[in-house]
């Protein structure tokens, strides 16, 4: 190896340093990139959160949506960590997917250090789905059945495009506005669209929000049946959509 081509290494790496931008902890990343929405405080007051709906979380309540824990739990620092990288699809908060992993960590106990729950309490252990039925037509009709026995269309609406007659009524717990997921709008549900992402939506329920969980009052089966008629929604308004743009 030449000495010049080892100088020349040396130099490049060096202005590598100089001109790449400075490493920032969590902290600086959340000043940085979360606290325009959600406040320097976490209080959800940022300088831009007048002009936003739905409103950004505020992170002292210790309230989260998604979760993968039972309900009325505190959140996994996994599941912060993917909530901050998948973002919250209907929302302003964007996929933070950017930002590596190790970034994303640090930016876990600073949300985190905005509530004492986090100090005074521990989350409960994940939900672990054991037992996944299968998509049969039988299940999708099962399901439609649930779907208007349990009144989810009072708010997602008859035909799941949330438009129930209580969707303009809606609040979260702060009395902010709130509207229901409209699972016609396409597969991007928040909180991650794989049926087994749904099925926690629906065991857990979403804190902060009138969408409640359904642990104690459907079995296993019955979640999944619902799992499988929401998306055939998201299915057959893509199918239409495809077919209206040929």
């Amino acid at each position: 190896m030449s000495f010049i081509f080892v100088l020349a290494v040396i130099f490049f790496l060096a202005a590598q340093t100089v001109y790449a931008e400075p490493v920032m902890d969590g902290k600086a990343m959340y000043i940085k990139y979360c606290a325009p929405c959600h406040g320097e405080k976490g209080d959800g007051k940022g300088p831009v959160a007048k002009a936003i709906f739905p409103k950004p979380r505020d992170l002292t309540t210790g309230t989260y949506k998604i979760r993968s824990t039972p309900s009325g739990s505190l959140p996994s620092d996994s599941d912060i960590l993917s909530t901050i990288k998948r973002g919250m699809p209907g929302t302003s908060m964007i996929p933070w997917d950017v930002l590596d992993d190790n970034q994303l960590s640090q930016l876990v106990p600073i949300v985190k250090g905005f509530s004492k729950l986090f100090v005074d309490e521990k989350p409960d252990a994940s939900i672990k789905i054991m037992n996944k039925l299968p998509n049969t037509a039988e299940a999708v009709a099962s399901g439609k059945k649930i779907y208007m026995e349990k009144g989810c269309f009072e708010c997602h609406g008859d035909s799941g495009k949330g438009d129930g007659l209580k969707a303009n009524k809606l609040r979260d717990d702060a009395g902010n506005p709130i509207y229901p997921f409209d699972f016609t709008s396409g597969d991007n549900f928040r909180g991650g669209s794989a049926d087994e992402d749904i099925y926690l939506r629906f065991t857990t329920g979403m804190t902060g929000t009138p969408m409640p969980s359904f642990e104690e009052s459907l079995t296993e089966e019955q979640r999944w049946n619902l799992v499988y008629y929401v998306k055939s929604l998201c299915v057959k308004e893509d199918m239409a959509s495809l077919h209206k743009n040929k």
